[in-house]
């Protein structure tokens, strides 16, 4: 085989592949300004090798003696493969970015190829003069030998020199509209590379760009080239630079598609690709072996070789098989070690990243960072609905959306909740197409511009949604990037639920740490040991159904030798009731210095708690003032449970003066009770968690139950007595815990009038604690 058919059969069969890469881009998504551009380059350049081939196939053929060697080869080509500048700056106009040129003026696209058009009938017109001088030519011989017809001849000649100059000059020129052409579509892609922030979108066009380039220069040495003297009649290099220049861009292009995935073509598309050049080099081991062998054979067996060719092609798919597998195994690795983008990498890497995060912002920031460079989208947000306590609203990091009923916004959470794959935009505007425009107006501008709405369930519940906008590139989405999102879905709303379960968890353990800590300081403010009081007995317990409780009560004397006593249930539980209660205890020992009443203390302390709380705190108490001297206890009640003072004839009086609890209401005066505590009678105080524990039959303890045993208990020891309630409580509640605090303080004057006090220590412990003296 010679050097120029082997040549010929390279530039013919890169042509066809060229050509296969330009219908398999188009096919792809025939919409796209960016695939159609770069299917027109390939057109063009799958042009130029072809008819390259052909033009050499024509000089073999004619042995180069013939007007269609390199002039009939310059017709048939030239003119028609420079439709690849045109669409080398349609596509520099359109990718990565659309320009605002095309956006507005879409005939700018057809506007582009005018002068090629004018140029390709211009030259096909002035080649073919000869046709227009013919019947001259004929007038000519049927007038014979004259002056007249040598005139004529003479004009004719010049005609078609001066065609034949305008041609040439004609040609020459327009090569520079071409460079022209190359120079503008360069300039603006590499302005594009620069401004563009995608990694991947920039790789694309740094290949692309080296390849377009190769072309560019290529093209330019072709011109430059028969300037030379050596080069002058070299027709053949002259093909093989415009040639080599074409494929290399073509080359470029592929591989761009191949490895960073250009133009987002799916694999199909790019194994597609892939093996069109395997086919390409087997094609070239046909030519360069087998042919050669077959005629190597021709010279043995005669010119009848085709079974001995069709013996060989067998043979060598037989013994290629093995190679042909590498291949295309060689090819598959080739595709999964240069896409970065496929699902499994996609979702590892999003899924490693975000294992890092503790909160949902951070989820936040980087998948949508992710997916926007993954999928090489003008942005990604995550949208996700949120509860607090009654109101439900949705939050997309820098905003949030109040969910009104009726409201857009609930519409479409509903269909994102129901879809089983990403919403389209255009399902999504025709599903609210019956709301006003204002409203979809404002859920489309809060929502940002989208293309997808991926949505995020978990146990049939929405949990949000991804907002995807469409691609930086103007293509579509496939099936693969339906299916990528609808597959990271379900590792984001994992992801948000382990983060906040996190989170809670953490919440809790700071609770935890916070309440222990409060605990602590609310036993340190209820007394720990009692003050002397001789001739009287005291004891006092405090159970709380919670680490913190609302239960309060006090002891303590002052320098006139009286006895203040103190017990008080705040509303609710947890630490809300335990600040409240340690303001009471703040409020009481800051007044009674001054205030010598108790009733004045409590009408202070109510005006206080009103003013500074909300409605709902509220809270009762009970205070007394005994003078250990006199005997006389002065008391005043604010709405707590009545103290019961029983006396050794088992007989008892409930201490009842003074008004309604504290902190509901304003300005209430409340009134003093007094009475004498006589040798052996005894002061029991205690809170509602006594009387309200509650048994399998949701039936109080009541107060008459513990009348009648304070009457059989009155003569134990104090701290029997309290024990003796709480074994009482027990049992009536078969050992099921209070479901509030507990507290009992109990007063006894001793029987001679004289005696140590008994000194009580707080147990403010969990229910079912055991006692301390």
């Amino acid at each position: 085989m010679s050097y120029s058919l082997l040549l010929s059969s390279f530039y013919l069969a890169g042509g066809i592949l060229i050509l296969f890469f330009g219908f398999v881009i188009l096919r792809e998504n025939p919409r796209s300004p960016v695939n159609r551009a770069t299917a027109l380059m390939l057109f063009s350049g799958a042009l130029g090798s072809i008819l390259g081939a052909l033009g050499q196939l024509l000089e073999l053929r004619e042995g180069g003696d013939t007007g269609l060697g390199y002039a009939g080869y310059l017709r048939n080509f030239a003119y028609l493969w420079e439709f690849f500048f045109p669409s080398l700056l349609y596509f520099a106009l359109v990718y990565p970015v659309q320009h605002p040129l095309l956006q507005r003026r879409h005939a700018v696209e057809v506007a582009l190829y005018i002068p090629h058009l004018f140029h390709l009938g211009l030259v096909l017109l002035l080649s073919e003069t000869a046709r227009f001088t013919r019947p001259f030519d004929l007038l000519i011989e049927r007038m014979g030998p004259s002056g007249l017809a040598d005139f004529l001849t003479t004009v004719l000649e010049l005609v078609d020199v001066l065609v034949s100059l305008v041609n040439k000059v004609h040609q020459q020129l327009f090569s520079l509209v071409n460079v022209a052409y190359a120079v503008v579509a360069m300039a603006l892609l590499y302005r594009n590379r620069r401004r563009v922030a995608v990694l991947r979108v920039r790789r694309q066009l740094a290949i692309v760009l080296t390849g377009l380039t190769l072309c560019v220069l290529g093209y330019i040495a072709a011109i430059l080239l028969p300037l030379l003297r050596p080069y002058r009649d070299n027709s053949t290099t002259v093909v093989f630079l415009v040639s080599v220049s074409l494929l290399l861009a073509s080359v470029s292009i592929a591989y761009a598609i191949v490895r960073h995935k250009f133009l987002d073509m799916q694999n199909l598309a790019r194994r597609s690709i892939l093996y069109g050049a395997t086919a390409l080099v087997f094609a070239f081991f046909y030519l360069v072996v087998i042919k050669q062998i077959v005629r190597l054979s021709a010279d043995v067996f005669g010119p009848n070789v085709e079974v001995i060719e069709a013996g060989f092609i067998v043979l060598s798919i037989i013994i290629l098989q093995p190679l042909l597998t590498t291949v295309e195994d060689l090819m598959e690795n080739l595709i999964r070690s240069g896409d970065k983008t496929d699902r499994q990498s996609v979702i590892r890497n999003i899924s490693q990243e975000m294992v890092g995060e503790v909160d949902v912002q951070g989820i936040r920031e980087r998948l949508c960072s992710s997916l926007e460079r993954s999928l090489v989208v003008s942005r990604v947000r995550l949208v996700t609905l949120e509860e607090d306590q009654e109101t439900r609203y949705l939050d997309r990091g820098d905003a949030r959306l109040l969910l009104e009923p009726g409201s857009p916004m609930q519409e479409l959470l509903r269909l994102v909740g129901n879809a089983t794959q990403p919403l389209q935009r255009g399902d999504l505007e025709r599903s609210l197409s019956g709301y006003p425009d204002h409203e979809v107006g404002r859920l489309r501008d809060w929502v940002g511009e989208f293309q997808l709405l991926v949505p995020l369930v978990q146990q049939q519940q929405v949990r949000g949604f991804l907002s995807v906008g469409p691609k930086l590139t103007g293509g579509r989405f496939h099936g693969d990037d339906l299916a990528l999102l609808s597959l990271l879905a379900q590792q984001v709303v994992t992801s948000i639920e382990n983060v906040r379960l996190l989170s809670e968890n953490v919440q809790k353990r700071i609770l935890e740490e916070e309440i222990a800590m409060a605990s602590d300081i609310q036993r340190r403010l209820l007394p720990d040991t009692f003050p002397d009081h001789p001739g009287y007995n005291s004891y006092a317990v405090s159970y709380a159904s919670k680490l913190v409780g609302g239960d309060y009560f006090d002891l303590f004397s002052d320098e006139r030798r009286r006895l203040h006593l103190a017990i008080a249930d705040v509303s609710g539980k947890g630490i809300a009731a335990a600040l409240l209660m340690s303001s009471l205890r703040a409020a009481l020992r800051s007044m009674v210095a001054h205030l010598h009443s108790p009733g004045h203390v409590l009408t202070h302390i109510n005006q206080l708690l009103y003013e500074s709380t909300s409605p709902e705190k509220f809270a009762t108490f009970f205070y007394g003032v005994l003078d250990m001297e006199k005997h006389e206890l002065v008391y005043a009640n604010a709405g707590h449970n009545y103290p019961i003072l029983l006396r050794p004839d088992r007989s008892s009086v409930e201490l009842t003066e003074g008004g309604l609890l504290l902190g509901a209401f304003p300005n209430v005066q409340y009134q003093d009770g007094t009475l004498e505590l006589r040798p052996g009678e005894m002061l029991f105080m205690y809170t509602d968690g006594v009387t309200e524990a509650t048994n399998g039959g949701e039936e109080d303890f009541g107060e008459a139950r513990l009348h009648e045993f304070l009457r059989r208990a009155q003569e134990r020891e104090l701290r029997d007595v309290v024990r003796g309630v709480l074994d009482e409580v027990r049992t009536f509640t078969k050992g099921i815990d209070p479901a509030d605090d507990v507290t009992m303080l109990v007063v006894r004057r001793q029987p001679g009038g004289a005696g140590d006090a008994a000194v009580g220590r707080l147990l403010a412990e969990s229910s079912g604690a055991g006692e301390h003296d």
